[in-house]
């Protein structure tokens, strides 16, 4: 009988100390723990974290092997590539340092990668949860307080944030989504294929990630990292969402960027990716104008019923289909040496 699988615990974190600390907690309290931890922090007081890391939480688990490092460089696409190169288990939990595994979550999805020992499948993805697990305790950024049946307005509220969900402007690189059917002994563990994963639930084989890793490319803020690494992924192997593994994404605010230079980036982000790696850059981008023009109609709506009068989103949306046809004109060399600059402006100067 083979040998269990092992999973390590990889991190890239920003300034969230409160919130990672308790990431951390209830991973090592998984009913299948992680054999290691890895996590790379860009805080400017990375060691004082890392020292209360350990204090309340390492020093509790002396069996799990502990790498936190100081990033090299402040990005996520950077920090995720420098954990992978430390880890060392078989899969890796590259979830966010705000996503709060449900208890069972890990076993869950290592009995899925178990199940299936010719590696058809390469990545696994928790559901995201609406509240965060009873262990959470206390106050966590994102919960929201149960509810009878919601009203007119909240019900009409959350229709229009499902019209503005990334996976509405996701086009395959190639002409086709690759077919990669679910193993038979798998499927009975209750799994879906999926085409991409969003970063803060993704697991993947460590082989497949190390192979394709992260597009440092996208800095800093690397709206599209997650969607286009699992694309890449899913050319060498099946990616499926375990519906029974649950983890809470808090979405902990602390040191983010206003939601105009938020959409701004995921926006162009994936107009360059497509560019780049697009097979017909000029089909796809004919596509995904249409996709855009339909968004900024409800990116109004939701700015309005948000009572955002200065429009952050929509404004967002309207300045990004302005860029689309400079993006497409530029060659892959213009589009590489301009793009890093704009990237960086936009951050720092971050417009409400």
């Amino acid at each position: 009988m083979p040998a269990p699988l092992t999973w390590s615990l990889v991190i890239a974190t920003y300034n969230r100390g409160a919130i990672l600390r308790r990431c951390l907690d209830l991973a090592v309290q998984q009913s299948r723990p992680p054999r290691e931890v890895v996590i790379v922090d860009a805080s400017a007081n990375w060691q004082e974290i890392r020292d209360q890391v350990m204090r309340e939480i390492g020093d509790r688990h002396p069996e799990i092997r502990w790498e936190y490092q100081e990033a090299r460089v402040r990005s996520s696409t950077t920090q995720r590539n420098q954990a992978i190169d430390q880890a060392t288990s078989d899969v890796l939990f590259l979830i966010d340092d705000d996503s709060l595994l449900y208890p069972g979550c890990a076993e869950l999805v290592m009995q899925i990668y178990e199940a299936d020992p010719d590696e058809k499948i390469l990545g696994v993805a928790p559901m995201a949860a609406g509240a965060p697990p009873p262990e959470a305790g206390g106050d966590v950024p994102g919960a929201r307080a149960p509810a009878g049946r919601p009203g007119l307005l909240r019900r009409l509220a959350y229709w229009l944030e499902q019209q503005v969900e990334v996976d509405k402007l996701l086009l395959p690189y190639d002409a086709h989504y690759p077919d990669r059917p679910v193993p038979e002994a798998v499927k009975p563990l209750d799994v879906a294929p999926v085409h991409y994963f969003h970063g803060f639930r993704m697991t993947y084989r460590r082989s497949a990630i190390a192979r394709e890793r992260f597009d440092e490319f996208l800095q800093r803020y690397a709206a599209a990292e997650d969607l286009d690494a699992s694309y890449r992924v899913s050319r060498h192997g099946a990616l499926v969402n375990a519906m029974r593994a649950q983890l809470f994404h808090a979405q902990d605010p602390s040191a983010r960027l206003t939601r105009y230079t938020r959409n701004v980036l995921g926006i162009m982000n994936l107009a360059v990716l497509y560019r780049l790696k697009g097979h017909d850059p000029r089909a796809l981008f004919g596509e995904f104008r249409r996709r855009l023009w339909r968004r900024m109609v409800f990116d109004l709506l939701r700015d309005l019923a948000r009572r955002r009068f200065k429009l952050p989103y929509t404004r967002a949306t309207r300045f990004a289909l302005g860029k689309l046809n400079e993006v497409l004109a530029m060659s892959e060399e213009e589009l590489r040496q301009w793009y890093p600059g704009f990237q960086v402006a936009m951050i720092e100067k971050n417009p409400e």
